[in-house]
């Protein structure tokens, strides 16, 4: 049995169809270099797919990270005033401040 390759293939909307067969040495080189257009499509468009999937959990770690340390002054600030409201109070005898009875809902 000899090596047998045909593509077919249309060029526009209301072109004609294109039709190509190849047999023997000529059938081989057009199998190999379909395979190495194919492969590279395939290896080209992988890596984009990988780059992308992995570039948003990247990007999602370094948005974690910026929250984080925006975040930090503030917790540094309510640490403080915890250890001030903690020295402060203990020097008072009347205990914890307690809000006020604000009006609320009840009376309206």
């Amino acid at each position: 049995m000899g090596l047998y390759y045909q593509t077919e293939y249309r060029l526009g909307r209301r072109g004609g169809r294109v039709c190509r067969t190849y047999t023997g040495l000529r059938a081989f080189l057009a199998i190999a270099v379909d395979l190495v257009f194919l492969l590279t499509f395939e290896l080209v468009f992988g890596l984009l797919f990988f780059l992308a999937r992995n570039l948003t959990w990247i990007v999602g770690g370094i948005l974690l990270a910026v929250f984080y340390a925006l975040s930090v002054p503030f917790r540094v600030a309510h640490w403080v005033s915890l250890k001030l409201n903690r020295r402060v109070g203990t020097g008072s005898a009347a205990g914890p401040h307690l809000k006020p009875a604000w009006a609320g809902y009840e009376e309206v």
